[in-house]
């Protein structure tokens, strides 16, 4: 928990705290909406999936009890697994289920370092 280590760097204890790291690879494709950085609208409304693991929110919004789009970086669908090829599929498996108009993501995340960690 990074939490725990900020805390034992705080209170000078981090020689104590016990680092451990996860094996598996992550990856995030954030969803943003078309636009983004520059000319974006907010407020289209966000169906499918867009709860569980691995769902971060980040420009989202409640409207009368829906769930709408309230930025330009709006969902970020993060996968864990084994390897890097297992990790991008639960990514982009998680930003198909989640709709909203005009949903921009970029479909190469990962691609550059897949020849790299064979």
């Amino acid at each position: 928990d990074v939490l725990e280590m900020f805390v034992a760097a705080s209170n000078n204890t981090l020689k104590e705290y016990q680092l451990t790291i996860d094996a598996n690879y992550a990856t995030t494709v954030m969803m943003v909406s078309q636009g983004y950085p520059e000319d974006y609208e907010k407020g289209k409304l966000i169906t499918g999936n867009a709860t569980g693991e691995g769902i971060f929110h980040a420009g989202t919004a409640m409207q009368n009890g829906n769930l709408i789009t309230n930025g330009g970086r709006v969902i970020a669908a993060t996968g864990m697994a084994p390897t890097l090829q297992a990790a991008l599929q639960l990514s982009y498996e998680a930003v198909v289920k989640i709709q909203y108009e005009n949903k921009y993501y970029r479909k190469d995340i990962g691609q550059d370092l897949m020849g790299f960690l064979k």
